[in-house]
C-alpha cells in the first residue's frame, strides 16, 4: 500500500515537472525567456509560486532540462552516427555540429543563451551533482571510450576524467569568445587542444 502511495506521488511530481518545462517552453517561443516569469509560468501550469521553485529555482534552470532531456531523445541516434565514424577527431566534429544543429531545429536563440549562462554558473557544481549535467559529458566519454579501444587515445587515464578535461576546454573557449564559440574554426581548435595539446606538432 505505502509502495503504491508513493509510486502515485513520484509519478505525479515526473508529470508536473513535465508539464512545467513544456509550458515554461511554450511561452519562451511565443514571447521569449526574458518576457517569462516564473509567475507567469506557474499560473499557466495552475501551481502556487512556491511548488514551482520546489522544482527549478528559476527560468534558466527549465531550459537546460529541456536542453537534457532533448540530448536524451537523441542520445541513441548519436551513439549510432558516432559508431559509423573513423576516428575520435570525426566523431568530435559530428557530435558538435549535431548538437548545433538540433539546437537550431527546436529551441529559440535567446533560450540557448540563456541555458548556456546557466550551464556556466553551475559549471563546478555539476561536477557533484548528476541533476545539473546536460548530458554531453556521457556522450564525450563514449567517444573516449571508443578512441581508447582502437588504441588511438591512451587507455591509462579514465574516460571520465577525459571527458571533464574536454568539457573544461569547452567551457574556456566559450568564455574567452562566446559570439564566435560555434565557429567551425573554434570548434576544430577546441579538438585539436584535446587530442594534441600544447606539443609542437612539427616536431613529430
Amino acid at each position: 500500500m505505502i509502495d503504491n502511495i508513493t509510486s502515485r506521488t513520484e509519478r505525479k511530481k515526473k508529470e508536473t515537472k513535465q508539464k512545467i518545462v513544456s509550458v515554461a517552453m511554450g511561452l519562451y517561443r511565443a514571447q521569449g525567456i526574458k518576457a517569462t516569469t516564473m509567475e507567469q509560468i506557474a499560473e499557466e501550469v495552475d501551481i502556487s509560486r512556491k511548488t514551482l521553485y520546489n522544482y527549478f529555482p528559476n527560468k534558466e534552470a527549465i531550459a537546460a532540462e529541456y536542453m537534457k532531456k532533448y540530448v536524451q531523445v537523441h542520445f541513441q541516434d548519436l551513439l549510432q552516427l558516432l559508431n559509423d565514424l573513423p576516428d575520435t577527431c570525426s566523431r568530435l566534429v559530428a557530435v558538435t555540429s549535431t548538437g548545433e544543429e538540433w539546437s537550431r531545429i527546436d529551441v529559440p536563440e535567446d533560450v540557448i543563451v540563456a541555458y548556456r549562462e546557466y550551464r556556466l554558473q553551475t559549471f563546478i557544481q555539476s561536477f557533484k551533482d548528476q541533476s545539473l549535467r546536460s548530458g554531453l559529458s556521457d556522450v564525450y566519454r563514449y567517444i573516449i571510450k571508443l578512441g581508447q579501444k582502437s588504441g588511438e587515445l591512451r587507455s591509462d587515464i579514465d574516460e571520465k576524467e577525459l571527458a571533464n578535461y574536454l568539457k573544461m576546454i569547452v567551457t574556456v573557449s566559450f568564455l574567452s569568445n562566446p559570439e564566435n564559440y560555434e565557429s567551425q574554426e573554434i570548434i576544430t581548435k577546441n579538438i585539436d587542444y584535446f587530442l594534441n595539446g600544447a606539443r609542437n606538432m612539427s616536431k613529430s
